[in-house]
């Protein structure tokens, strides 16, 4: 069976309520040296956040290798993150290695195509 978009919205959904991960922790891991993507979410939105999962799917079906960190936040928990002055909408999706920002995307003003390109631009470049 394969997993739907709404299922793993529901899983996510569950993991954020359930899991309040430690900042200290999320900082660590935005600091290593491996690509990390960090959904950043306020449980108020739940089509778009089903379009970014649905958008990150998709390029970690085609990038397993580096995109292998995802981790499900709340906007509390993305203080810790290099970066946290460019959220300003939620869902987003924020992009960190070696505690630099590669990017924040996301937020409904966002299409999902424009979402998946910009995204596997830092991939790509993360990759070479």
């Amino acid at each position: 069976m394969k997993p739907t978009p709404m299922i793993l919205l529901i899983v996510f959904s569950i993991a954020l309520v359930s899991c309040q991960q430690d900042q200290a922790f999320i900082q660590q891991l935005a600091e290593e040296d491996d690509l990390h993507v960090f959904i950043v979410s306020n449980n108020e939105n739940p089509q778009k956040e089903e379009e970014l999962y649905d958008v990150l799917l998709q390029l970690k079906n085609k990038y397993p290798d580096e995109l292998s960190q995802f981790k499900l936040i709340t906007g509390k928990e993305a203080e810790t993150l290099p970066g946290k002055n460019d959220i300003h909408e939620f869902p987003c999706v924020v992009i960190t290695s070696k505690g630099q920002t590669l990017g924040v995307f996301g937020g409904e003003s966002m299409p999902k195509e424009e979402l998946a390109s910009r995204l596997e631009h830092i991939v790509k470049a993360f990759k070479s």
